[in-house]
């Protein structure tokens, strides 16, 4: 009675948090029927760990400067297409679009490196606006993929703060060390919040009116010499461009690979991911890692307790001695 009417004071004062929807893959290369009306959003990946394990070898590695061949490094993993805003802020306006965004993970070269972005050529995780481009690394980058500034996560959280020993930006090649890979694991949560303050919901006042980020998890676990090893990554891009002119003209930056309310996945590689789920809400770490195991085993049952024998003992006493008195009672 008392927690039925501490539900129903909370539902009145409007405290109650709306429950996600999931939506589990179920084979094939799509996902259809899911939307984010909220603008927040989480899809959730596991690697199949044989296949991660050959795509990140570092054998795979092209070779690098003017001539080296990025047409087949990069590894499209999915799509998701749906409607959003982007920013652009170099005297641009922000317009609404309906967009496809691919996600691709493979070696690549120096991004932009004569601008000094700071992707360095390895190991790298990112989107590209089709799969040719998600495909292609390129030699210096280009206007239709972007490269995410992922960072290694130093410490117990999860943050893109740099310093202090939290995290450090870096390419991926770490993974690539790794041997006997047991985990392989994406979450890419769209949110609201700033650079350094990530929030689930809501909206930000100010300078991050209205501006919502696209955040990659990635973790890896592996033996690295003879130690079992989990290795984190973190990196994000916002729905601001550097650079943006007429909406089907040149486009740079991260702002074009913003989706705010995904409709459906695509091109989902079935070779590469073992399994899949969306959900219409920012997923915290604890619920992210709640969606993780698919297939969760059931819990054991425990086992029958056997009375030690000096209970057993007294329990056969005792009902002896019951069993004496009602005799005497009758």
């Amino acid at each position: 009675m008392k927690k039925a009417l501490i539900y129903t004071l909370l539902a009145a004062a409007g405290l109650t948090a709306a429950a996600e929807t999931v939506t589990t893959w179920q084979g094939g290369d799509s996902i259809s029927g899911i939307n984010a009306n909220n603008g927040t959003w989480t899809i959730g990946v596991n690697f199949n760990v044989n296949a991660f394990e050959k795509m990140v070898d570092k054998s795979n590695q092209p070779g690098w400067g003017i001539f080296g061949d990025h047409s087949e490094t990069g590894n499209p993993l999915f799509a998701y297409t749906g409607t959003g805003t982007s920013d652009a802020s170099l005297g641009g306006v922000r317009h609404e679009y309906t967009n496809t965004t691919v996600v691709t993970l493979g070696w690549g070269n120096n991004w932009f490196s004569l601008l000094d972005t700071g992707v360095n050529r390895g190991l790298q995780l990112g989107v590209a606006a089709n799969i040719a481009d998600a495909k292609n690394l390129g030699i210096e980058g280009n206007s239709h993929v972007y490269r995410a500034d992922m960072k290694e996560q130093l410490g117990d959280g999860w943050t893109i703060e740099e310093g202090a020993g939290l995290s450090e930006a870096e390419p991926m090649d770490a993974i690539a060390t790794l041997e006997d890979i047991c985990v392989a694991r994406l979450d890419i949560v769209h949110s609201y919040g700033s650079n350094n303050n990530i929030t689930n919901v809501g909206e930000y006042d100010g300078e991050f009116a209205q501006e919502t980020f696209t955040t990659f998890y990635l973790t890896v676990t592996g033996n690295l010499n003879g130690v079992e090893t989990t290795i984190r990554y973190m990196g994000q891009f916002n729905d601001v461009s550097t650079l943006q002119t007429e909406a089907d003209d040149f486009l740079s930056g991260s702002g074009p690979f913003d989706v705010d309310n995904v409709t459906s996945i695509t091109n989902i590689n079935t070779g590469l991911i073992d399994s899949m789920y969306f959900a219409d809400k920012a997923l915290t770490a604890v619920e992210r890692d709640n969606y993780a195991n698919p297939n969760p085993e059931p819990p054991t049952p425990p086992a029958p307790s056997i009375p030690e024998p000096a209970t057993a003992t007294m329990s056969l006493l005792a009902l002896a001695g019951l069993a004496a008195r009602r005799r005497r009672q009758k």
